[in-house]
């Protein structure tokens, strides 16, 4: 037969307990926030590539304008 717990060793079991719990939870947020993160990164540098290629067509838009002005046309 074992002997009784006494409230501290009930303590300290469920606090072991508690922690165990808490620290999967924890692990599972941060890799769930790394993951976000990642995902963050990726869609900025796809956004960073689109705002690349925008601003190329404008470039090229205002070059293509700035030789219609030149040409001159009177009628």
């Amino acid at each position: 037969m074992t002997k009784p717990l006494s409230k501290l060793e009930i303590k300290d079991a469920a606090s072991v307990e508690i922690i165990n719990a808490t620290e999967q939870t924890s692990y599972a947020e941060f890799d769930h926030a790394k993951e976000k993160i990642s995902n963050l990164k990726n869609d900025a540098a796809e956004t960073a590539e689109c705002l690349a290629s925008i601003n190329s067509t404008i470039k090229e838009h205002l070059a293509r304008m700035e030789k219609i002005k030149k040409l001159d046309f009177n009628y």
